[in-house]
């Protein structure tokens, strides 16, 4: 038993050949397609579409689209959590303030404590990325980076000088 060469094993031959496709059966066009990519999708994730593909043998095969995340200005992702830095001014670290940003979700107010480390990284739970398929949500990490500023006027050096005399401040 063998595959005729003749019609592809579909049986049945044509009298004329078409012009259009050469006798092939289907012809290269291009097709807008709208894709619903699901909430939670990650970079290397493959979405098949059936029956949107190559016309071959009275059949249309499957189109797999594989999932390229671009970077975010703001965020950076670790499996389903987002991280994300949050500039604050030097003295609000020191004298403790509340900031407020944005997340996917809307907009969050984080309150600093006085005197948090420079180094201090919040988790703001369930802010992160969600799979749409389990349900699960990732949390945010929000890092602080302090602001210095780039001058100061001779008044806020005076009251520098006249803090780094003081107990606290001396190393």
């Amino acid at each position: 038993m063998f595959v005729c060469n003749n019609c592809d094993g579909m049986g049945s031959l044509y009298t004329t050949t078409c012009y259009t496709c050469q006798g092939s059966g289907s012809i290269m066009t291009n097709k807008k397609v709208t894709l619903k990519i699901p909430k939670g999708v990650t970079e290397g994730t493959v979405i098949r579409y059936p029956n949107i593909g190559d016309f071959s043998k009275g059949f249309y095969g499957d189109v797999y689209f594989y999932i390229e995340v671009k970077p975010h200005k703001t965020f950076t992702m670790d499996g389903l959590n987002l991280k994300r830095e949050l500039e604050v001014p030097i003295i609000d670290i020191l004298l403790g303030s509340e900031k407020e940003f944005e997340t996917l979700s809307g907009l969050v107010k984080i309150k600093i404590p006085k005197l948090s480390d420079l180094d201090k990284t919040f988790r703001l739970k369930g802010k992160g990325f969600q799979d749409e398929r389990t349900n699960i949500i990732g949390d945010m990490y929000v890092k602080l980076k302090p602001l210095v500023p780039k001058q100061l006027t001779p008044q806020e050096e005076t009251k520098l000088k006249d803090l780094k005399s003081q107990p606290n401040f001396k190393v």
